[in-house]
């Protein structure tokens, strides 16, 4: 997701490069902002907890870069490269 046109040029010069996040993050972030998905996913985490959490990698890396996450998700994200 990658910002264009006008707000892309205002957040280059805000902000510089936008955010790089790995594909699990990307992939997670993509599901939670589908308005189809989310009453369903939240209704199925409620009702089942941990079960339907995010892996433990997706987890850890939000709670470890939270800011990047936040930013990543108000502002647009690069997918980090396979290594």
């Amino acid at each position: 997701m990658v910002r264009t046109g006008l707000s892309r040029m205002l957040y280059m010069s805000k902000y510089g490069e936008l955010p790089v996040i790995p594909k699990a993050v990307a992939d997670y972030m993509k599901d939670c902002k589908n308005p189809t998905n989310s009453a369903f996913h939240s209704t199925l985490y409620e009702a089942f907890g941990e079960l339907f959490a995010a892996s433990q990698d997706v987890e850890h890396w939000i709670e470890h870069n939270s800011d990047v996450f936040a930013r990543a998700w108000l502002d647009g994200y690069q997918v980090e490269e396979d290594k």
